[in-house]
């Protein structure tokens, strides 16, 4: 049951990202917001989701 529940906020938590991460992206497309170093936040996310991915698999 503990784990389900680790799931769920996992998975809420994930879900934010996707939405700020989506957020920026807009505001980036119309100019609004300049990204500095962008692939660098890439790669620390993908680091992140592959942690995470991890550590749902046990």
């Amino acid at each position: 049951m503990q784990r389900k529940k680790t799931a769920i906020i996992i998975f809420a938590e994930l879900k934010a990202q996707g939405w700020n991460l989506n957020h920026l992206t807009v505001l980036a497309n119309v100019e609004r917001l300049t990204v500095v170093r962008g692939d660098d936040l890439a790669d620390g996310y993908t680091a992140l989701c592959e942690q995470v991915h991890r550590l749902a698999r046990g």
